[in-house]
């Protein structure tokens, strides 16, 4: 076990040979690790307290803007909100570039994310759908509620070190077992639906 932004750099020194974790593949990752296929797909998504979920509505695009100029699409008011991202996750980067107007609290671990929106230090916690969605699967909290639409669908893969040797057999055991029925079972009952990959 370590903190999510420690992988990468572990992996890069050799401390460890494979990292299976909630990895998105990015363009940027990609030029420090190898990654295998993917194995299911994520988007990023916020969650809030019920009573709070009012205060997340979408504003139109051509109010919104990014960092770099480009008009988003349906984005939720995060303007003076207090939202939770955990540490080197695809979340934070996305929120530091999306969400210039939010007052980000960034977590070492995803347990501390939960705590710091159930202890209302923060107004939200933003993070991967599959996530989310597990926790409040898990937890079965009627007062969360997840707000906002989905964003930056990535696919999710194991990483290994640029010379690894383990990569062929890794993904030859991720094809077989996304061809198997079990996996697609498995989608269904955590996730309620079954990635498609396309061509690989």
């Amino acid at each position: 076990p370590m903190e999510f932004a420690e992988i990468l750099p572990a992996l890069e020194a050799g401390k460890v040979d494979v990292a299976i974790a909630v990895v998105p593949v990015t363009s940027v990752r990609q030029e420090r690790v190898q990654f295998s296929i993917p194995y299911f797909q994520i988007g990023l998504t916020a969650l809030c307290r019920v009573e709070e979920s009012g205060n997340f509505q979408e504003k139109a695009a051509s109010d919104t803007k990014n960092a770099k100029g480009k008009k988003i699409k349906n984005v939720p008011v995060f303007s003076g909100k207090r939202v939770a991202v955990q540490k080197g996750s695809t979340a934070e980067s996305y929120a530091r570039e999306n969400f210039p107007e939010a007052e980000l609290r960034v977590c070492n671990y995803q347990e501390e994310m939960f705590f710091e929106l159930l202890a209302e230090n923060v107004d939200a916690v933003f993070a991967e759908q599959s996530l989310i969605d597990a926790y409040l699967k898990v937890t079965d909290n009627p007062g969360l509620v997840k707000c906002g639409p989905v964003y930056d669908v990535h696919n999710l893969a194991i990483a290994v070190p640029k010379d690894s040797i383990h990569l062929k057999e890794l993904n030859h055991s991720l094809q077989n077992f996304r061809s198997s029925s079990e996996f697609r079972e498995l989608c269904r009952k955590w996730f309620g639906t079954v990635p498609s990959f396309g061509k690989q």
